[in-house]
Order: structure tokens, then C-alpha cells, then sequence
């Protein structure tokens, strides 16, 4: 999915479908340096 940054730390996904209904798990990995990374996920009913 295409994001468009709309300000600084802030992005957005517009005129996205989700295709199907149940849980998804979103996952974000952020390179904080050269070598390290974090990862975080979450949750997100989709009804």
C-alpha cells in the first residue's frame, strides 16, 4: 500500500480497501540506526 507523507512522522494510506473481513496483524519495523531495528504489531478487526 502506497503512503503519502503528511507531515513530519506522519503518513497516510488514501482511498485503501482492506479486502477481506477477520483479524489482521499489522506489523511495523523501524530502522532506528545502521543496525538496529524495532518491531511492533497490532491488532486490527476488520468487520
Amino acid at each position: 500500500m502506497p503512503l503519502v507523507v503528511s507531515g513530519p512522522g506522519h503518513y497516510y494510506a488514501g482511498n485503501f480497501d482492506i479486502p477481506a473481513t477477520g483479524t489482521w496483524v499489522i506489523k511495523y519495523t523501524v530502522r532506528v540506526d545502521a543496525i538496529n531495528e524495532q518491531v511492533v504489531t497490532t491488532e486490527l478487526p476488520v468487520h
